[in-house]
């Protein structure tokens, strides 16, 4: 299930953001500090061409959903999950696989977008397999500095349309 984040959230948010290997894989990878994440969390709630969710999972927040640059029908999207609990193989792959199947739902069914975009690292290929899974085409790509290298940055594109082909 996905809820909207409330600020009684953003503490735990900002332990699962700072993960190591959430970091990893972002775009903004420095340890965020409380500072930081308020600041974020003041520009973005109120703003309309975003949208901040939580998954709740067997009735536990387990991840974050971001919508944003939402408009004239296309929006951006990224996510992370909670890295702190200890999960086997199997139940982090059920979690990730309903993030995914409930953003996409929320994407096309809720907030009206047709056309979703995400950007993800070349190296991160078991979220872009996830994504090549649910449908989505390579739509682009572009290099971005991360630790100092020059990474390969893949954008995915997924039509509403081709979303109820599946």
């Amino acid at each position: 299930m996905l809820r909207e984040i409330q600020r009684e959230d953003l503490e735990i948010i900002l332990q699962w953001r700072n993960h190591p290997n959430v970091r990893k894989a972002m775009f903004t990878d420095h340890e965020i500090t409380l500072e930081e994440h308020l600041a974020w969390w003041n520009r973005v709630k109120d703003d309309n061409t975003k949208l901040n969710l939580i998954l709740e999972y067997e009735d536990k927040p387990v991840g974050v959903l971001n919508f944003y640059d939402m408009k004239d029908g296309e929006c951006v999207w990224g996510f992370y999950l909670d890295n702190w609990t200890e999960r086997n193989r199997q139940s982090l792959f059920k979690i990730w696989d309903a993030m995914e199947r409930e953003a996409l739902d929320y994407a096309f069914n809720i907030s009206g977008c047709k056309r979703l975009l995400g950007e993800t690292f070349e190296f991160n290929s078991a979220v872009l397999q996830m994504h090549y899974r649910y449908g989505f085409k390579k739509h682009d790509e572009y290099m971005r500095m991360k630790d100092g290298i020059m990474q390969n940055v893949i954008i995915t594109e997924l039509k509403s349309e081709d979303f109820y082909k599946k």
